[in-house]
């Protein structure tokens, strides 16, 4: 209840009976992919990445154009004229009215450029096309040296996670059996209500740390499904091994023998 209030009062909803659970805390899914599978993918659907890498050949691209003053242009023009009279002949007056003349005058020209000396501003420019493109190059292989990390990391805390659960819900199984037998020694008049309170501590431990083993086991998986772009899946059998151990924190009724 008072966890129930703090959550409330985060949210600024005055009634803190009306935040409910919409299900049972439980294992989301599983992850089937591989890791490599799951690097790839999370390689393209990094768009920070493949904007670096554009970067790259951008400033590559523009290093070379740059460079282009110094080399040697080469031009082909070819030029055609046609030039119609009408009343004339081609070679002028007098006026005849139904003369007809036509004018082709053709010309190709070879046209070569090229700078010998422009101070080497071209070669600094393109040095600093050049440092840039070197710049993001570093850039695009931290970031995807960054999400291989980051994928591995919550890959490995997904598959690590899951054999955490399921050994935190046997240990809550076995704490909720040991307080069973304790309370039913001591409803016998075997026991003590000191092994009983043992047992329920025990209990609460081995359920809390469930809980704390499950919500890591969720992140891990939520984490490494934003960061890749991938899903996981339903996984009936883990909910059928794990069971719902929250359950096991009803304390049985304690009802002392007189002796």
């Amino acid at each position: 209840e008072e966890a129930q209030a703090d959550l409330a009062e985060r949210l600024n909803e005055v009634k803190a009976a009306r935040i409910l659970l919409s299900q049972e805390l439980a294992p989301l899914g599983v992850w089937s992919a591989s890791l490599e599978d799951t690097i790839q993918s999370a390689l393209q659907y990094r768009k920070v990445i493949e904007q670096q890498l554009t970067e790259v050949k951008v400033n590559e691209a523009q290093a070379q154009i740059d460079l282009s003053i110094y080399r040697p242009t080469i031009a082909l023009v070819n030029t055609l004229y046609w030039n119609k009279g009408v009343g004339y002949t081609s070679i002028g007056p007098p006026w005849v009215s139904e003369a007809r003349s036509d004018l082709w005058n053709g010309s190709t020209l070879l046209q070569i450029t090229f700078t010998g000396f422009d101070g080497g501003q071209a070669r600094m420019t393109a040095a600093a096309s050049r440092r840039r493109a070197r710049a993001a190059e570093a850039g695009f292989q931290q970031a995807v040296n960054q999400v291989r990390r980051d994928v591995q990391a919550f890959y490995a805390q997904v598959k690590q996670g899951r054999e955490a659960v399921v050994l935190a819900s046997q240990r809550a199984n076995a704490a909720s059996e040991a307080l069973r037998l304790q309370s039913l020694r001591f409803n016998a008049g075997y026991g003590n209500i000191t092994d009983v309170v043992q047992a329920q501590q025990d209990l609460t431990g081995a359920v809390s740390d469930y809980i704390d083993q499950l919500a890591d086991y969720n992140i891990s998986l939520v984490s490494l499904s934003r960061a890749s772009g991938l899903t996981y899946q339903e996984d009936p059998s883990l909910l059928q091994e794990i069971g719902n151990p929250l359950s096991k924190l009803r304390i049985p009724r304690l009802t002392p023998v007189s002796k």
